[in-house]
């Protein structure tokens, strides 16, 4: 899996407009240019795939954390919560396996190397202790908004938004020969857009549609072992 970041697409688009000094195309221009490529890549795939688009990102929970606020650690955009997994950091050919949502932590809790439960509030997850450092998998909606730092949650899509922003960028300082053919290239060939996009739709049409148990918030507790298992 390889989730980028903004900053990562902000490098990616100044390589492909010769500028990766960023002295021709500034931070400012080029990371709204980032958000509005991503804004293209969310367009297409809702229109490929007709539904709202799941994006998703890692986080290393430390041993001994109890919350964890998405926003103040660079998850943007975090709309809806979907699913949330654990597996233990390091072990990357571990299977995730799901946290569960609870309205209150059981009390007494004795600390082991799972999380097992979360809750929601005020924007925070609430964890009982692990022993060890956990690999967390967090699936959620997107808010609609665009991103200006921290992760792009959709895997594999460096190329096409790097190229995308570089491509919305170049017109601002003049550029006209290398906007177009690095938007040939996204949509014509090689056509980055449909690699980027049909892995995910397969996906989305071969796993088992489950409507959603809750929203983030609620106070309707999911049951244990509700979501199916999708692999590491």
């Amino acid at each position: 899996m390889a989730i980028p970041t903004v900053e990562q697409a902000i490098e990616e688009a100044a390589f492909h407009l010769g500028d990766i000094a960023k002295r021709r195309f500034t931070m400012p221009t080029l990371q709204m240019a980032v958000g509005l490529a991503w804004r293209e890549v969310i367009d297409e795939m809702v229109k490929c795939q007709d539904s709202q688009v799941e994006l998703q990102t890692l986080y290393v929970l430390p041993a001994g954390t109890l919350t964890l606020t998405p926003q103040t650690v660079g998850i943007t955009n975090f709309g809806q919560l979907l699913r949330l997994e654990e597996r233990p950091n390091g072990q990357q050919n571990t299977a995730f396996f799901p946290v569960d949502y609870t309205e209150v932590i059981p009390l007494p809790w004795s600390a082991t190397d799972k999380l097992v439960y979360y809750t929601w509030r005020s924007a925070t997850f609430t964890f009982p202790p692990a022993t060890r450092d956990i690999e967390l998998r967090i699936t959620f909606l997107h808010s609609g908004d665009n991103p200006v730092t921290g992760t792009l949650g959709i895997d594999n899509c460096l190329t096409v938004v790097g190229k995308l922003a570089a491509a919305l960028a170049g017109p601002t300082k003049g550029l006209a020969d290398i906007p177009k053919r690095l938007r040939d290239e996204v949509y014509v060939f090689p056509n980055h857009m449909q690699a980027l996009i049909q892995p995910s739709l397969r996906m989305q049409q071969e796993r088992r549609i489950q409507p959603a148990a809750y929203a983030v918030g609620s106070n309707r507790r999911r049951p244990r072992g509700q979501y199916p298992y999708f692999g590491p």
